[in-house]
């Protein structure tokens, strides 16, 4: 097994495209990457193409690819039906302005699989979180929002605090301190994420309660994935919906329900949640925040979505074009999680296609019921 400085200095060895074109892209792009988490020692690694499991970078290399776009590719990259569905689209038009036809049968079609009534669309994860923030301020009337340290939920200055702190300034782990992940947050933003140490019920409970008056949210990753793959303690989650349900507050779960997406029968029992944020498989990342219908159904008005036809045309023909096989052996999975049976072995499909990554978790959705008007609600 080679060392880390040998593997360091290996990787270096092979990859002089890659340091080649990081040094290009710092002349006009800022540190030469477009999201500061790529920026690594010695530099990013830059990749030229990838199919199925596999990518390869600038120089050649081939990699097995296990972070699959940090989840979004369960079906793995450039699947045949993916690029057929992007390309029928590309050749009609992408962005028109206006609503695209495919936009209610995909809803429908995701509203199914995860046991939703309603659901809408945005155009990253960070817009689903931060309108989903945004709807429960409008629902419960209050600022705060409970945040877990070490969590993500995209970029947005609620929710841009205590992502990765130091120890020396994250402060009493019990308490943990509100650190900006980032300069230019507003201090009235920060101080409205409530943060609070994961797995910890307990200290959980009593920050939430000291802030009930004005708590209007609890926003999580059931099985945290950016702090390592952590698992909620034994009635962790079940104890946070009772948390909510005391103070008031809405429960967000965000991307809980990877699995699910695929087929609705596979399906882990979570807690019931007031909404749930999810992205998808595909060669373009699809997020959407749903829950039931009376939470968005607000006298049937509408606010603004953002979205892009080939997103949805890509979603509704490469959700339904992966069914068959695989979704039988997502139920054996499910009831494999549900029973502690044996997981049923991966398949292959007739295409030579292997399912390269499932995501830990999904829901079973029974909802608290709030309403306000969707109209008042950008």
């Amino acid at each position: 097994m080679m060392s880390w400085k040998e593997e360091f200095e290996a990787f270096k060895a092979r990859t002089k495209g890659s340091e080649k074109a990081w040094t290009e892209a710092k002349r006009h792009i800022p540190f030469g990457v477009n999201s500061n988490y790529r920026l690594v020692d010695p530099y990013p690694m830059f990749v030229s193409k990838a199919r199925g499991s596999r990518m390869w970078d600038v120089d050649g290399n081939e990699y097995i690819d296990f972070n699959m776009a940090f989840g979004a590719l369960v079906a793995g990259h450039s699947h045949p039906i993916l690029v057929k569905a992007l390309r029928d689209r590309v050749a009609n038009g992408t962005i028109f302005g206006y609503e695209g036809d495919e936009a209610g049968p995909l809803a429908e079609h995701m509203c199914k699989r995860f046991r939703m009534d309603r659901i809408k669309f945005s155009m990253t994860g960070l817009d689903s979180t931060l309108f989903s923030v945004r709807l429960a301020r409008a629902v419960t009337g209050r600022k705060k929002v409970v945040k877990f340290e070490g969590c993500y939920h995209g970029s947005h200055d609620t929710l841009m605090v205590s992502i990765k702190p130091s120890k020396e300034k994250s402060g009493d782990e019990k308490r943990p301190t509100p650190v900006p992940s980032s300069r230019g947050l507003l201090p009235e933003l920060i101080s409205s994420s409530v943060i609070a140490p994961f797995n910890d019920l307990d200290a959980t409970r009593a920050i939430a309660e000291e802030n009930a008056d004005d708590l209007a949210a609890i926003i999580l990753e059931p099985i945290p994935m950016n702090m390592g793959l952590v698992l909620p303690k034994p009635g962790f989650l079940e104890g946070l919906r009772k948390i909510a349900d005391d103070t008031g507050a809405v429960v967000l779960h965000f991307e809980s329900g990877m699995l699910a997406v695929l087929n609705h029968s596979a399906v882990v029992a979570y807690p019931r949640t007031n909404i749930e944020l999810h992205g998808t498989e595909g060669s373009l990342l699809i997020e959407g925040f749903g829950d039931e219908v009376s939470l968005l159904r607000m006298e049937e008005q509408t606010a603004e979505v953002m979205f892009t036809p080939e997103q949805y045309l890509e979603a509704t023909r490469g959700l339904g074009g992966l069914e068959g096989g695989f979704t039988i052996f997502l139920d054996q999975l499910a009831a494999a999680i549900t029973t502690g049976a044996p997981p049923p072995d991966l398949p292959t499909f007739k295409d030579g296609w292997e399912v390269t990554r499932l995501i830990d978790a999904a829901k079973l959705a029974s909802h608290e019921r709030r309403r306000v008007k969707l109209s008042e609600v950008g």
